[in-house]
């Protein structure tokens, strides 16, 4: 089984390969809110206080910037079983 960040990687992979250069608000708004997802898994934030930035290199590649700010972390040592 996949982890969430593997899931998260894989669909970012295949937006970024099938939407190229096209359609990245749209991209953006997709990858905030899986990232907003991912982080409230560790820490109590909300979609203001995520930023996302998505930016083309000069070779073609991407570079994502994620900012995110929260309130306080997630006792991790809770959701261990």
């Amino acid at each position: 089984m996949k982890t969430r960040s593997e899931l998260i990687k894989e669909r970012l992979n295949n937006v970024m390969l099938a939407d190229r250069g096209n359609g990245t608000e749209n991209l953006i708004t997709m990858l905030k809110s899986d990232i907003l997802d991912l982080l409230k898994s560790y820490m109590y934030t909300n979609s203001e206080n995520v930023n996302v930035a998505l930016n083309v290199t000069g070779n073609g590649d991407y570079e994502l910037i994620v900012t995110a700010r929260g309130d306080r972390l997630i006792d991790v040592g809770k959701m261990i079983d």
